[in-house]
């Protein structure tokens, strides 16, 4: 498998981006990849319950499949819209931040996922 980094994916996504502009503009793009993000945000959802429950065959590699699915529409709403990976990331870590407490690089998260089963 092929490392990439996130500025490579951001440019991968951007060339696309250049290659799928709509000529109903901006407005169009937003809600075509806000629709295929849902879809596949379902398609892991399926797989969550057909895997757990039912057949647990293949069900880490197709999840990985699907969750790179997730993230390649993600990524083209952020860049459709000029946020970076990095944006999000670092804007979502401030949310948990302030949501859990101050989390700090190299700490034990055990407690985080203690934390999320309360919710």
């Amino acid at each position: 498998m092929k490392f990439v980094t996130n500025s490579e994916y951001e440019e991968f996504c951007d060339l696309l981006l250049a290659r799928t502009d709509s000529p109903k503009g901006h407005r169009d793009q937003l809600l075509f990849f806000g629709l295929k993000l849902a879809e596949e945000v379902g398609e892991v959802s399926k797989l969550l319950v057909c895997g757990l429950f039912r057949d647990k065959r293949n069900t880490r590699e197709k999840l990985r499949e699907e969750l790179g699915d997730v993230l390649f529409f993600v990524a083209m709403l952020a860049r459709s819209n000029g946020f970076s990976l990095s944006d999000l990331m670092a804007s979502n870590v401030e949310k948990l931040e302030k949501r859990y407490g101050h989390i700090k690089p190299g700490e034990n998260y055990a407690w985080f996922l203690g934390e999320l089963e309360k919710e």
